[in-house]
């Protein structure tokens, strides 16, 4: 950032925004002053671009946690700015909240059960900041009170959308020629460690205990499952997730 001062004025006005949280007549006219100093700087530093796209959410939604979140952003920046003064917000951004390059992966939710497992979802794929994420079926939604105990924010900061079946999806991804890869145990699969990612593919899974439909294992272009080596054969859905999108980054570099 141009000014320093800018960074302390704005973390300032977070810290004051969170002690009047629960009082919206002072809330919000700091949250204005808040986000009007952060666009003003938005067109120099591509982080606070990505947080000042959260505005008009936070405004509407009085979402803490998503305001949080920020908070925090800023506060990690100060820090590694106080301890190396050459160092600039933009050459923070891949190691901060907000990154501005996305992993052409979307990633599909059948009828997960818990919420806490969606919020570990939604925080793992934005860690790995992929394009975009898809519940369908009885999944929780990110907007789920016990999902943003486990968001931490996130949610803010990926596209995510909820459809009731993942038919009408899997058909757009298939039509524009994008892979449908099912993270699923099955005997015949391919370990992760064998199997080559395209460049551009959805990635799907099911249900913490029962898995997948077999229509979309069936549906799916390539099924590949991660080789146990204890007792279980299964990991959590989330685990198993943050796994297999570490492998895809890998692939890549």
């Amino acid at each position: 950032m141009k000014d320093p001062r800018n960074l302390d004025n704005l973390i300032k006005y977070s810290e004051l925004i969170q002690s009047s949280w629960n009082h919206p007549q002072h809330r919000e006219p700091l949250l204005s002053l808040f986000f009007n100093l952060m666009e003003e700087n938005a067109l120099k530093e591509p982080l606070l671009l990505r947080y000042a796209k959260a505005k008009r959410k936070i405004m509407a939604s009085g979402d803490l946690p998503s305001f949080i979140a920020i908070h925090v952003g800023l506060k990690r920046y100060q820090q590694a700015i106080s301890n190396d003064t050459d160092k600039t917000l933009s050459s923070q951004a891949d190691q901060l909240p907000g990154k501005t390059q996305s992993l052409p992966v979307t990633v599909l939710c059948e009828n997960i059960r818990s919420a806490f497992n969606v919020g570990a979802i939604v925080r793992t794929c934005e860690f790995f900041s992929i394009e975009s994420i898809v519940f369908a079926g009885y999944t929780p939604t990110p907007d789920h009170p016990k999902t943003k105990k486990t968001t931490m924010g996130c949610e803010s900061y990926i596209p995510w959308t909820w459809r009731p079946s993942l038919t009408e999806t899997i058909n757009h991804f298939k039509a524009n020629h994008i892979p449908i890869i099912a993270l699923e145990t099955v005997p015949s699969a391919p370990s992760l460690s064998q199997f080559t990612f395209p460049q551009k593919c959805a990635i799907i899974i099911g249900n913490e205990n029962h898995g997948l439909e077999p229509q979309q294992v069936k549906t799916a272009d390539d099924v590949i499952q991660i080789t146990s080596l204890g007792w279980k054969n299964s990991l959590n859905v989330v685990t198993a997730l943050g796994i297999c999108l570490h492998e895809y980054y890998r692939q890549r570099q």
